[in-house]
């Protein structure tokens, strides 16, 4: 890895990265989806788990499709989603967050700033704003229903994203999305929801650091 110093952009993922929101996540799919029943409910979380990172839009088709089996249900579908974004939202405000934007301000001249998440891009924008973190972003943020691959590949285009450039996540797909990229990549680890993630780290030589803040500090040292 380079000097964080050297590199031209910074991409973080929101959810489990700069704020503590994973587990508001999971106890929301439980929470509209206990309904159908508790059994069902639990394998809906399990695949949120196991697929941190991908848009809520591709987990509630696979609850219809595949772990309910069934059919013609976009009225279900269009409800589900809108009561998940009113659960998130109203508890993701209170949540514990990462405060020290200043200090990576101040790493970077340029100030090139990104949040890449699986979040739903509206909400997150509307998120951002309430909790007062919008403005680090020059309006930079993005989420589902476009995936962060494609997210990468756009703004790399685009030339958003220049590079070098260094990409903070929790997940196995937020690895995945960024080497696909050739963007460096960091996994923060204290509020991720991946259970195997230190395996992972070693086995794919990631480095690895528990928060945001740890980082800042193993820079200043």
């Amino acid at each position: 890895m380079l000097k964080i110093t050297e590199y031209k952009t910074l991409i973080f993922d929101f959810d489990g990265v700069l704020i503590n929101s994973n587990k508001i996540k999971s106890n929301c799919f439980r929470d509209v989806s206990k309904k159908y029943g508790k059994d069902f409910a639990d394998k809906l979380v399990l695949y949120h788990q196991q697929n941190g990172g991908i848009s809520r839009h591709i987990k509630f088709k696979y609850f219809f499709d595949e772990i309910l089996k069934i059919s013609n249900y976009d009225l279900k579908y269009q409800d589900i989603l809108k009561q998940y974004s009113n659960c998130v939202v109203n508890k993701i405000i209170k949540a514990e967050k990462f405060e020290q934007y200043n200090s990576i301000l101040n790493l970077l001249n340029h100030k090139n700033l990104h949040i890449v998440s699986g979040s739903d891009q509206d909400e997150l924008i509307e998120i951002t704003k309430l909790i007062d973190i919008r403005k680090y972003f020059n309006n930079n943020i993005y989420g589902s229903p476009k995936n962060k691959d494609k997210i990468f590949k756009e703004n790399i285009i685009n030339k958003k994203i220049l590079f070098p450039a260094l990409y903070f996540g929790d997940s196995k797909y937020d690895y995945i999305s960024s080497s696909n990229n050739n963007i460096d990549f960091i996994f923060i680890s204290s509020w991720t929801e991946l259970s195997n993630w230190e395996d992972f780290c070693r086995i794919n030589k990631i480095p690895n650091f528990n928060s945001l803040k740890e980082f800042i500090s193993s820079i200043n040292r």
